[in-house]
């Protein structure tokens, strides 16, 4: 039902501790809550991509700010590191999750032949395609 409203995703509040791309974006597990996120960031930034790997951190401002926070080390300061690490990589495509969440469901429209490809999306994609990554315009066959 929810699908068929046009909900694009829905996270939930249980971390993967994983760069998996969710298979369900109804049931949308994050990477991690933003207390555990440097470790992860830092092999997120490390990680070879031969695969699409996805970091998604979540957590509320509040726990920063100290009330009901897990550790109170994890602070504005410990975000504004963990913000620092991340930032300003031309390999890392920053986007919200709704922008995500549409990337990947125009992926999985991508169709694949023997001798070609095909993106019938209406958003460009980027692939591996015979050695090279490419991007595929919406409409476009390579």
């Amino acid at each position: 039902i929810v699908r068929d409203l046009g909900v694009a995703y829905a996270r939930t509040a249980e971390s993967t501790m994983s760069l998996a791309v969710p298979s369900d974006l109804l049931a949308w597990r994050p990477s991690c809550h933003h207390n555990a996120a440097m470790d992860l960031a830092q092999s997120f930034l490390d990680e070879s991509r031969g695969e699409p790997t996805l970091l998604l951190v979540w957590g509320h401002s509040y726990e920063l700010d100290g009330f009901m926070c897990r550790d109170p080390a994890k602070n504005w300061d410990y975000m504004d590191a963990l913000c620092g690490r991340l930032h300003g990589r031309p390999s890392v495509w920053y986007a919200t999750a709704l922008e995500v969440a549409e990337y990947l469901e125009a992926m999985r429209k991508v169709e694949v032949a023997t001798e070609c490809v095909r993106n019938v999306s209406n958003l460009p994609v980027w692939l591996e395609w015979r050695g090279s990554t490419i991007e595929l315009a919406p409409g476009a066959t390579t």
